[in-house]
Formats: C-alpha cells, sequence, structure tokens
C-alpha cells in the first residue's frame, strides 16, 4: 500500500522545507518552522495510519477529514512563514 509519507512528492517536499530552515539565523522563527514540520510530519502519519485502518477494516475513519485539513493547514503556516521571513 502506498504510503504518503513515503511518497517522492512528500520526501521532496520536506527535504525542501528543511533545506530552507537550516537557512534561517533567528532561532525563534527556526523554532517555530521546526515544530510546523514535525507537525506535518506527524500529520501526515496520523492520515497515513487511517488510510490503513480503512482498508483493513473497510470502515472510514472519523478523523480523516480532520487530519487532511490538518495537513493543508499547516503546509500553509509554514509556507507562510518561510516566506515571510525571507521578505
Amino acid at each position: 500500500m502506498l504510503e504518503l509519507i513515503k511518497s517522492v512528492r512528500f520526501q521532496t517536499e520536506h527535504r525542501d522545507y528543511k533545506i530552507k530552515i537550516e537557512k534561517i539565523t533567528s532561532i525563534d522563527v527556526k523554532h517555530q518552522a521546526e515544530l510546523l514540520l514535525k507537525t506535518l510530519v506527524d500529520e501526515v502519519r496520523r492520515f497515513d495510519n487511517q488510510h490503513q485502518e480503512m482498508f483493513l477494516g473497510n470502515i472510514v475513519p472519523a478523523g480523516i477529514s480532520d487530519s487532511r485539513n490538518n495537513i493543508v493547514n499547516t503546509r500553509k503556516k509554514l509556507d507562510t512563514l518561510l516566506k515571510d521571513y525571507n521578505q
């Protein structure tokens, strides 16, 4: 089963975020970006786990749309933080 966490797209995005975060000189902004990246990875893992549960039990987990929204929102926050820092 394909997992989002192992997808080429996510791995590339994760690597790009890490590179951008490493270039941040402000300790506070860097810490905030690292926390957002960790949250993003945690949400993707949660989403993958819910998908596995769905396929194994033929039941749609109640929180699957919440996980998807959390992934989108966390990614937007991280993108905004990095964009604002670079300006």
